[in-house]
């Protein structure tokens, strides 16, 4: 989706996108498949959280909690974020990243 809704297609949420799809080998392109008469729903990329993560005062030796600020697109209609992905740099200055919970 980042592709589709920049530059030349620039596709607004909501629309709906039908496609098909054509292989290419070094003999040529194949036949184009069938239509997805059905089509998609254009949806934008998640944007990032509004604010870096801080850490919650509920925090223990046992159990970090973070807080952070979700994206202002989700506030305002934007796609349903289904995960959240929480990274530490392992005490490296950002040169290496461990993911603690998410996907």
């Amino acid at each position: 989706m980042s592709l589709l809704t920049v530059g030349p297609f620039s596709l607004t949420q909501g629309l709906i996108i039908q496609a098909r799809v054509s292989a290419e080998n070094s003999l040529g392109f194949s036949v184009p498949s069938s239509l997805n008469t059905a089509g998609i729903l254009a949806q934008i990329v998640p944007h990032k959280p509004a604010t870096a993560p801080t850490r919650n005062i509920g925090t223990t030796i046992d159990k970090l909690m973070v807080d952070y600020a979700l994206p202002t697109a989700l506030l305002t209609g934007g796609n349903t974020i289904l995960s959240l992905n929480l990274q530490w740099d392992q005490g490296t200055s950002g040169s290496q990243w461990s993911t603690l919970i998410g996907e």
